[in-house]
C-alpha cells in the first residue's frame, strides 16, 4: 500500500439530499457541499484514524481504496502492546479471507 499524499486524489461527493434530519445534513453537512472521505498526509508523517491508502490487492496497479484505524494490537507479546510495524485498515466494502468481494 502507499499513502494518499495528495488531497485532490481524495474520495468526495456533494451532499444532495434534502432532508435535514437524515443523511448527509444530519451530519452537518449543508445542502450541495462536498463531503471528503478520509486524510492525505505526507510519507512519514504520523498515521491518525482516516488516513487514505491506495493499495494493490489484485496486482494490477494501486487500485483499492483503505483507510488507516489504529496500530495492530499485539497479544502475542508479553506486554499486549500496539505493533506500529503493523497497521489495521478498513475498505469500503465487504472481503472475504482478505480478498475483496464485489457485488452486481
Amino acid at each position: 500500500c502507499r499513502r494518499v499524499t495528495n488531497a485532490a486524489d481524495l474520495h468526495k461527493e456533494q451532499c444532495t439530499n434534502s432532508a435535514t434530519s437524515d443523511y448527509c445534513q444530519a451530519d452537518g453537512y449543508a445542502l450541495n457541499g462536498e463531503i471528503t472521505y478520509g486524510n492525505a498526509k505526507a510519507i512519514g508523517s504520523t498515521l491518525t484514524a482516516g488516513d487514505a491508502f491506495d493499495c494493490d490487492v489484485d496486482g494490477t496497479g494501486y487500485n483499492e481504496r483503505f483507510y488507516y484505524v489504529s496500530d495492530y494490537w499485539n497479544q502475542g507479546t508479553n506486554i499486549n502492546d500496539f505493533d506500529t510495524n503493523t497497521a489495521v485498515l478498513i475498505y469500503y466494502s465487504n472481503t472475504t479471507n482478505g480478498v475483496a468481494s464485489y457485488s452486481g
